[in-house]
């Protein structure tokens, strides 16, 4: 099943929409060959094309051919930017997931709503898996002025590391962040960070609990071993892994991963009417 479908990409281009199923690949059946090996069938060399069926949620019993070219796929970190409540001022990002552009792209979109009269801010961090540990650092130092950030300990004292704020880059804006249970890793640091400084509030669904640090060490013969080698943990000491965040309001979402569009905004997706709440709240205190 489509959950996203990446903007300008080739599924785009072509005609997938999200919320379709692939039944074959290239003549395969899905059903015959499992997921995995169907996403490796969509794979292949830039340029090439590959055929795929479909079926359409709002017709199940009819198949849609199409043909799409696999090109080279540029994932956006900031999919969604606006002003969700233009009289009050409430803007809302949307961040898919933490990587070397993010904080460069995010500055530039807080600056872009500032400029618009944002008075409070929505980060939207729902289906983000994670990314760069440093990303994840840096965005939360832009709202934290003082203190921890995180911090990682393991077996062994190397390991054992903390992250502390820069006050020069702090912004005082009111936010709400939005997680649920496929916000992980590096989203959940940032998470965790906002909710044990009472930076912001917390909306959405206990996070996945995946903060562990891992690396690979090679073997002689061939091929090498993951090892967990530490843990990462909030500013108040608490874990991230197998544990989560959790939120300060529990909202059990109708869909996880779903890439919000512009129109949907505010309206349909619940979660997002439970933040723009809140911020609204926020901001008549």
């Amino acid at each position: 099943e489509i959950v996203n479908v990446i903007s300008g990409g080739s599924a785009d281009r072509g005609g997938v929409i999200a919320g379709d199923q692939i039944t074959s690949v290239d003549g395969v059946q899905v059903i015959e060959i499992g997921g995995d090996r169907a996403a490796d069938l969509l794979r292949g060399p830039e340029l090439t094309y590959v055929n795929i069926s479909i079926r359409r949620l709002a017709d199940t019993d009819s198949q849609v051919a199409l043909k799409l070219q696999r090109l080279r796929i540029e994932i956006p970190s900031i999919e969604a930017t606006q002003l969700v409540d233009v009289p009050l001022g409430i803007g809302y990002v949307r961040i898919n997931n933490f990587q070397k552009t993010t904080v460069r792209d995010f500055d530039q979109a807080l600056w872009n709503l500032n400029h618009q009269g944002m008075k409070c801010l929505i980060i939207d961090l729902r289906g983000n898996p994670g990314g760069l540990l440093k990303a994840s650092v840096d965005l939360a130092d832009r709202f934290i002025n003082t203190g921890v950030i995180v911090s990682t300990k393991g077996r062994n004292p190397i390991e054992d590391f903390t992250h502390h704020a820069n006050p020069a880059t702090t912004w005082r804006i009111p936010l709400v962040v939005l997680v649920d249970g496929q916000s992980a890793s590096a989203s959940e640091i940032f998470a965790a960070a906002i909710r044990d400084h009472k930076r912001g509030f917390i909306i959405g669904e206990t996070t996945f609990g995946k903060g562990s640090v891992q690396g690979i060490f090679p073997l002689h013969s061939a091929g090498g071993v993951r090892l967990t080698t530490a843990k990462f943990y909030s500013p108040l000491g608490n874990p991230i892994s197998d544990v989560g965040v959790r939120a300060d309001e529990e909202v059990e979402m109708e869909t996880q991963n779903t890439l919000l569009k512009p129109e949907m905004l505010g309206g349909e997706d619940i979660g997002l009417s439970k933040a723009i709440r809140s911020a609204r709240r926020i901001l008549s205190n």
